[in-house]
């Protein structure tokens, strides 16, 4: 379409010019672009210069010629950018980028190989933020006949800062690297780290001699098959204990789950004891885990002296409802009305 609209436009101007050229300079540049347009467009209306001269005769069958192969051109490339579209996938596609650049705290999934597409699953099943990222668009193809056309997706190399940059990976919260090699896998761990240090990075190991090349780089390194003869071990033994473990990982928001919830500063309950806390009675949560910062070790059955101070972190036991709700005690608030609204509280409570 831009080498259509240019070379029409540069016809447009050499007629014009040719025009007041060959007439002397004595019509207007606007009188000689009016009969350049009226001769390309063959619409047969008077002509208000004089074709008396032979040169200017040949100059207007050369522009007849070539002011309609150019009007030709520009309409047969909109016509095809139209019916094959082109048009449309392109306003599509840039509404998909735009999507996923307003995404925050999202997982990026590289590979949608088979492990790729139910690492996806899962994530989608439980209401978090994904993006699926895959050079072969027949597996994204895949991906959208599963989970819909409502998926955030994009069909390009991630082993390329571009790619990881189109999908927002500045402000994702945790990457999957599940590419059926390790050093595609280590590869793009280093790339994604250079490009967002924070960033938690989960690796499908397909050799466990290669972890310990991931030990510096990724937050956990999975070996499939190492978990599914674990699976079927423990459930061949413990059937009891995977049914409950199920229950505490499936996406079904109905029953329990686990949640990480960290403490934030000036959130409502922050600064105060477990016991005093009170938790299962406000929220109907059981905390099962305590996690002094961000990183290291939980103290399991933490006792009721445990301080929740800003930057720990509760393992939590509940339901969606109640994890949401011992969500918003452990989050930061404006101060000012909330505190005086907390305040009555925490004259009721001991301390």
């Amino acid at each position: 379409m831009v080498r259509a609209s240019v070379l029409f436009f540069v016809v447009l101007a050499l007629g014009a010019y040719g025009f007041w050229t060959l007439t002397g300079h004595h019509h207007s540049a606007l009188e000689c672009l009016y009969m350049t347009v009226v001769t390309i467009s063959t619409v047969g209306f008077t002509e208000i210069i004089p074709v008396n001269t032979d040169a200017l005769k040949i100059f207007t069958m050369t522009t007849i010629l070539f002011g309609g192969a150019s009007i030709a051109y520009f309409l047969t490339a909109i016509a095809a950018v139209i019916v094959e579209g082109d048009l449309v996938y392109r306003f599509w596609r840039r509404r998909l980028l735009s999507r996923v650049a307003r995404q925050r705290e999202h997982v990026l999934v590289c590979g949608l190989g088979l492990t790729g597409r139910r690492t996806f699953a899962e994530l989608h099943h439980a209401r978090v933020p994904a993006v699926g990222l895959d050079l072969l668009p027949e597996r994204v193809e895949t991906l959208l006949q599963s989970h819909g056309s409502d998926i955030l997706f994009i069909v390009g190399d991630c082993f390329e800062e571009e790619t990881l940059v189109a999908a927002n990976i500045a402000a994702a919260r945790g990457l999957v690297a599940a590419f059926p090699d390790d050093r595609d896998n280590l590869l793009l761990c280093v790339t994604a780290q250079q490009l967002n240090p924070t960033l938690r990075v989960v690796v499908r190991l397909n050799h466990a001699k290669n972890a310990p090349l991931f030990d510096d780089i990724a937050a956990a390194a999975i070996d499939p098959a190492t978990l599914s003869g674990a699976r079927l071990a423990n459930e061949a033994v413990r059937p009891e204990l995977l049914a409950f473990t199920d229950t505490l990982l499936t996406p079904d928001t109905r029953r329990l789950g686990l949640e990480e919830l960290p403490i934030e500063l000036h959130a409502p309950l922050a600064g105060r004891t477990l016991a005093e806390a009170d938790l299962a009675g406000r929220t109907g949560v059981l905390v099962i885990g305590h996690r002094l910062g961000r990183s290291g070790p939980f103290t399991y059955n933490p006792p009721g002296t445990a301080r929740l101070e800003h930057g720990a972190t509760l393992l939590a036991l509940g339901d969606r409802r109640a994890r949401t709700s011992a969500r918003i005690f452990l989050r930061a608030r404006p101060q000012g009305l909330l505190a005086r609204a907390f305040a009555g509280v925490r004259r009721r409570r001991p301390r």
